[in-house]
């Protein structure tokens, strides 16, 4: 699973820092690997809680044993699944 990024530098970073985190102990108390879905669902329920203070704009990718999943992750915390994703800043 990769997860990239474009938006204010600190906040991206700590995002994605704080999200792997989570899903390390995800994967500790259930025994599993972690699904791309579980990650998308962790990064757009704390990006909703900000309502978009958080300047992170993301791109989450990876494969698990369901397929693989391309997601696009706003900083509002909307997302789209979609089979390729850019994004630009104007």
């Amino acid at each position: 699973m990769i997860c990239c990024g474009a938006g204010t530098a600190a906040d991206t970073e700590m995002t994605t820092q704080l999200i792997s985190s989570n899903l390390e102990l995800h994967s500790l108390s259930t025994g599993r690997l972690p699904r791309v879905v579980t990650a998308n669902r962790m990064l757009k329920q704390m990006l909703f809680r900000y309502q978009g203070y958080i300047g992170a704009a993301l791109v989450l990718g990876g494969v698990d044993v369901t397929g693989p999943h391309l997601y696009s992750i706003h900083p509002h915390g909307s997302t789209d699944k979609l089979p390729y994703v850019t994004m630009a800043r104007p």
